[in-house]
């Protein structure tokens, strides 16, 4: 059985930060990761506040002795040492022993450059992601156009999620997600919010509340809440769908609505009881005006009226309102955080008091019923308060994308609107765009003939010349191919 030695932590007590372990059981390679691993530590101040409980004491075990070289051991073991030495600033390393001391060492310096730069993660110091933050300022680095639910949380993101107040959330009691709650319902100027895992669950919860067993809810037949959210409504609530054709500009045909509600004492039919709207719909803000008169014909009909508005941040920016004009009229209003924002997880339903209270059961019917939520709700906030101003940065790098596509041969520009550009192309040509973006840097989700890019706060002005110049060069390619034709 390997021998195992243990890596000692306690309060700092004025502890000589020199103090030797005993050359009977450990070499000067062990002293040496001593010295090293309580150095780098006072470095951590800041970050490792609230990692751990101060009042209680820790003893963490280092690994097993293993005949490996010492490359293979930091695959393996990096990532799980680092989590152990994530200490307290009051924390000091006072005991090293075993014959991990140079790998600890390594350890050691990894976490303490990762400090420095901000993107060190307790949970995880040795899987950088494949798209750091900032990552298209640099050619190095891909320019992801796939969506905006690609970013990685800021700094200060990481900070607040690492300090956030939490509590038990099912119980009502984490005041975080409170203050997120609030902080939504307040911006969209409704009574209440709820928080959830994702805009998926806020829309199928507000359907639910909204609609029983049996009822009917008229939607765009190419927004969310029917087709790309897994018939949730159907599976989970029998919930009949009647889907009806957008208008260009993501709007419905109000009378064609109005023609879709069914007899309401006739047995035959189901019964109808909702409009759904999304906002914005394929990147295009819905007209004010537009919305009023779709909130007066829903009453009118005696339907009440959810909207999908992950993107709401959006169109608020885009048509220079305050998010709470938009959500004017509406029953329940859905919001995403990761979308535009850039929080990592998160979105909120916001409505009514009893809407809401219905809304927050079927949440944990759903198993959305998450404790210390207020760890991914902190971000949420940060979000809020970064985000939402600068997605008019968004709107005028997409701006900049379709302008420098519009003239390009072998690519159509469909639209542009919002932080999106919709592209057509040859369908014939599909490998060969997506070869050409791969060896370019530029992802994006390239379907057979169609094309969306999505401008979000990853993505800087150079990162826009870098995706211009790999369509450029896919552009030359059909030129050539033509010129061969003739």
């Amino acid at each position: 059985m390997p021998r195992r030695r243990r890596l000692k932590v306690r309060r700092d007590r004025a502890l000589p930060r020199t103090r030797r372990p005993n050359r009977s059981s450990a070499g000067a390679e062990e002293e040496i990761a001593h010295r090293n691993i309580a150095a780098h530590y006072d470095l951590g101040n800041d970050f490792f506040e609230r990692l751990l409980d101060p009042s209680m004491l820790y003893s963490c075990a280092l690994f097993e002795r293993e005949e490996t070289s010492l490359e293979q051991a930091q695959e393996s073991k990096l990532e799980r040492l680092c989590r152990k030495l994530a200490l307290r600033a009051e924390h000091r390393v006072v005991e090293v022993g075993g014959g991990w001391g140079s790998f600890a060492m390594h350890a050691a310096r990894t976490a303490a450059a990762s400090r420095r730069d901000g993107s060190f993660s307790a949970m995880s110091s040795t899987q950088p992601s494949t798209h750091p933050a900032g990552a298209s300022s640099t050619d190095a680095s891909p320019v992801d156009l796939r969506s905006d639910t690609v970013t990685l949380p800021t700094p200060a993101m990481r900070r607040a999620m690492a300090e956030a107040m939490v509590g038990d959330d099912v119980k009502g009691e984490d005041p975080t997600a409170r203050r997120l709650e609030e902080r939504v319902a307040e911006l969209l100027g409704l009574e209440a919010a709820m928080f959830a895992p994702s805009g998926t669950q806020t829309n199928l919860c507000a359907l639910l509340a909204h609609c029983q067993r049996g009822d009917e809810y008229i939607v765009g037949r190419s927004m969310h809440t029917f087709k790309y959210e897994g018939g949730g409504a159907s599976a989970l609530g029998g919930i009949v769908p009647c889907p009806l054709p957008e208008r260009a500009d993501g709007t419905l045909d109000l009378e064609l609505v109005r023609r879709s509600v069914k007899p309401e004492h006739d047995s035959h039919f189901p019964k109808s009881r909702l409009l759904c709207l999304e906002n914005t719909h394929g990147g295009r803000a819905l007209p004010i005006g537009w919305i009023d008169e779709a909130i007066a014909t829903a009453r009118e009909l005696g339907l009440a009226v959810h909207l999908d508005g992950a993107r709401l941040w959006n169109a608020a920016v885009e048509l220079a309102v305050e998010p709470a004009r938009i959500a004017r009229g509406f029953d329940s209003v859905s919001v995403c955080l990761s979308k535009g924002l850039g929080a990592p997880v998160g979105s909120v339903l916001a409505g009514g008091g009893e809407t809401i209270s219905r809304a927050r059961r079927w949440r944990k019917v759903l198993g959305g019923g998450m404790r210390q939520s207020g760890v991914i709700a902190a971000a949420g906030l940060v979000a809020l308060d970064e985000g939402f101003e600068r997605l008019a940065e968004d709107h005028r790098r997409a701006r900049d994308l379709a302008e420098g596509l519009s003239d390009l041969e072998g690519l159509e520009l469909r639209w542009a609107a919002t932080s999106m550009v919709f592209l057509r192309f040859e369908e014939a040509r599909t490998d060969e765009l997506r070869s050409t973006l791969d060896e370019a840097g530029v992802l994006a989700d390239v379907e057979r003939g169609a094309l969306r890019l999505v401008v979000h706060r990853d993505v800087t002005d150079r990162g826009i010349e870098r995706a211009v110049e790999a369509f450029r060069a896919f552009a030359m390619g059909a030129r050539v191919a033509g010129g061969a034709r003739t």
